[in-house]
């Protein structure tokens, strides 16, 4: 019967910690300028969509790396 509220108590806690989780997400949307280098830290996602296509910026190490994103049909 302990059993029960032990893995009773580790799922509310799991689903509490799922919860913060996707609360301190923040929404990616496109825009169309790419982010300067004194902007955003580490783990930041920024879309920037123009002319070329759409990019993928993510912020590492202090730096913005980009990668070209494509449709999957």
């Amino acid at each position: 019967m302990r059993d029960k509220s032990i893995l009773s108590r580790l799922q509310e806690q799991s689903s509490k910690i799922e919860e913060i989780d996707q609360q301190m997400e923040t929404p990616l949307s496109a825009r169309q300028s790419v982010p300067v280098s004194d902007e955003g830290f580490d783990g930041d996602q920024v879309i920037v969509s123009d002319s070329s296509g759409s990019f993928i910026y993510v912020k590492v190490s202090g730096r913005w790396m980009k990668s070209q994103l494509e449709e999957v049909i």
